[in-house]
């Protein structure tokens, strides 16, 4: 069954690329396969992607896309608004290409600064070096982080697609909801049932008082956990972008967040519900604040912890004041990552690189080390330089909607996508919970970035009018060159009247 749902995907992708809008196609294909396929099997083929579960929808869609070449503009009749597609695959902002190349280029030389085996004195365990070959490996293998971002910012940068987005993800997970409420109610054997296997330790999955954490097909039930806190922001951010439908995604995100709290997972919970009053009730301006002050948080945490500026001690004694077997695993999981951090800063720059180089061992070769912060993992395989560039594509784009949140004029769709991301980001400091949902939105913002702003409500009654359009804003650093061109012939071309 594995290998079966493994060969077909890449069919059925093609089926709904054939069959739906490709925007459509894009984001029920990339989600789908992450939230449905197998998390063990595959083909690892050398210098090849990993032919897996988080890259099979990607390179399939990839490959469709230079073949297909769906929504591609026309550069003699489009205009911003209506090519859906981008032009070119790489971001034409500095910026972006900077942090991809910091991705890229830090694995090379990760494996370049670690060609030294790791021998341990009361054991014959050797854990090997890396080779030039393991560099390429690296580079190919981020292929599920890379490609994602591509796809999301050449075809769903553009406010239809960052609407589109939330729409459709919303819609896969109150179908996943259902999976996840049987699991609830009869135990995590969804994966056992269709695949044969149990993906995860069991004893994560068990709660106290005989409750069950659902995840369905995913790794572990904290990865469905904030999948489902990132639908509840999705859904009730589209519940004021879409005012004649309000009562149907209200119903939905509080159908979602219930699911999300007997899902058992706290964390997420507490996350989508202390996120809630910021997408309800504040204004569109404030709302982006909120989630680039979150993106700087995250992006510098390892700093401020590192430099021993956050008083872990109290945190741990004010959780346990209301839950003392909480309390234990927080101081648990904490000295866990100053030793890893300890670890990581023996080698700064690129990290200590795969096979689990980054971990603590004993004299004999056993493992010390529980790893669970998306942050402690890159900057321990990754160093400095792979940090700044996977968590730099990560936080960039809200800090940039932050800080330039009185030029944009963003609709409410993309900025409860900003709130989705910022969801998930928190996330990433006690678990790590990227996916190729997180990359597919970091592309759809980096792309609504380089559009630049959207008509405002002004110049579009100004078009009814016949009054002019060039109420279009574009930022130079993210203002690609087809945008600009088109923005000149809006200005120099009078509107008729209709």
């Amino acid at each position: 069954m594995i290998n079966f749902a493994l060969i077909a995907w890449p069919i059925l992708t093609f089926i709904l690329a054939r069959a739906l809008p490709w925007q459509n196609a894009l984001i029920t294909s990339l989600i789908g396969g992450y939230l449905l396929l197998p998390e063990r099997g595959g083909l690892d083929l050398p210098l090849l992607p990993p032919f897996e579960k988080d890259t099979i929808p990607c390179i399939v869609l990839f490959i469709l896309a230079l073949i297909l070449k769906p929504n591609e503009p026309d550069p003699h009749t489009s205009t911003p608004q209506d090519a859906t597609a981008l032009r070119g695959w790489i971001p034409k902002s500095g910026i972006g290409q900077i942090l991809l190349s910091l991705v890229i280029l830090g694995a090379l030389l990760t494996a370049l600064t670690n060609p030294d085996p790791l021998r341990f004195p009361g054991s014959p365990r050797v854990i090997p070096g890396l080779s030039f070959y393991d560099g390429l490996s690296m580079i190919v293998t981020s292929v599920g982080v890379i490609l994602p971002i591509l796809l999301g910012r050449k075809y769903l940068g553009d406010p239809k697609g960052n609407r589109l987005l939330l729409v459709l993800l919303v819609i896969l997970a109150l179908f996943y909801s259902l999976l996840a409420l049987v699991e609830v109610r009869l135990s995590p054997q969804m994966n056992r049932w269709v695949y044969g296997f149990f993906p995860h330790s069991w004893e994560q999955h068990v709660r106290g008082g005989g409750r069950f954490r659902p995840l369905v097909f995913l790794q572990h039930g904290l990865l469905l956990a904030i999948f489902f806190a990132m639908a509840v922001m999705a859904a009730f951010g589209m519940a004021r972008a879409d005012p004649r439908h309000r009562m149907r995604w209200l119903f939905a995100g509080v159908w979602l967040l219930a699911v999300l709290i007997l899902s058992n997972s706290l964390g997420a919970a507490l996350i989508a519900i202390a996120l809630l009053p910021v997408v309800l009730f504040l204004t569109l301006q404030l709302q982006l604040l909120m989630a680039g002050v979150i993106a700087i948080l995250v992006l510098f945490y390892p700093f401020v912890r590192g430099a021993g500026l956050i008083p872990t001690g109290q945190i741990v004694q004010v959780v346990s004041e209301y839950n003392n077997s909480r309390a234990l695993s927080l101081q648990y999981r904490l000295r866990h990552e100053d030793q890893l951090l300890g670890r990581a800063n023996e080698r700064p720059l690129f990290g200590w690189g795969r096979y689990g180089r980054n971990r603590l061992y004993t004299d004999e070769g056993v493992g010390l080390s529980v790893v669970d912060g998306a942050w402690i993992v890159t900057i321990g395989q990754r160093g400095w330089f792979g940090y700044l560039g996977e968590f730099g594509l990560l936080c960039v784009p809200l800090i940039l909607f932050a800080l330039r949140r009185r030029r944009y004029d963003v609709d409410q769709a993309t900025v409860a996508l900003c709130l989705v991301l910022a969801a998930n980001m928190i996330d990433m400091i006690p678990n790590s919970g990227r996916s190729p949902v997180t990359w597919l939105v970091v592309g759809a913002l980096l792309g609504r970035l380089e559009r630049g702003a959207a008509i405002s409500p002004a110049s579009e009654e100004q078009v009814a009018d016949g009054g002019d359009a060039s109420g279009l804003t574009l930022t130079p650093e993210f203002a690609s060159p087809y945008t600009r061109q088109n923005v000149l012939h809006e200005r120099k071309t009078p509107l008729r009247k209709s």
